[in-house]
This record gives C-alpha cells, sequence and structure tokens, in this order.
C-alpha cells in the first residue's frame, strides 16, 4: 500500500488533471484509491481508455472506471 504522504501528493494530481481535462471534469463524479488502484466513478457511460490515458501521465498504478448510473442499475432482466 502507498504512504499515505505519496498517496496525497499523487491524488491531488489526478484531480488536477481531472480539473484541466473537459471530459473528465464533466464527468468524474468521485476518485478513490485502494491499495494502488485508482478507482473512477462517473455519472454516465464514458470510455475507459481514454481515461486511462489521460491518467497515466500522473497515476502509475491500476486504474479502474465505472459508470455509477450503470452500477445501480444492476443487470437488464425483464419480468414476465
Amino acid at each position: 500500500m502507498l504512504q499515505p504522504t505519496i498517496t496525497d501528493f499523487r491524488l491531488a494530481d489526478v484531480h488536477a488533471v481531472i480539473d484541466h481535462e473537459a471530459l473528465l471534469g464533466d464527468n468524474v463524479m468521485d476518485v478513490q484509491h485502494y491499495d494502488d488502484t485508482l478507482v473512477l466513478f462517473t455519472k454516465r457511460e464514458m470510455p475507459s481508455t481514454f481515461a486511462r490515458m489521460l491518467l497515466k501521465k500522473v497515476w502509475a498504478g491500476p486504474i479502474e472506471v465505472y459508470c455509477a448510473s450503470a452500477l445501480t442499475v444492476g443487470s437488464e432482466v425483464t419480468l414476465s
């Protein structure tokens, strides 16, 4: 696990990129980190490869991108 001061510094860099990039700034709801993984929760579906490409500049570990609305809806099951 990262040292807290290193993690805080890296998260500040992540927030700076999110604030600077319009696609990320308009779409990212929350940023978390678990162990060495950066986790983004977005408002709507977005290209995760694009988000990873932008954030790889400041985050060397794995990056996961999840759409918050897709998580709350769950699987698409029809009832008859």
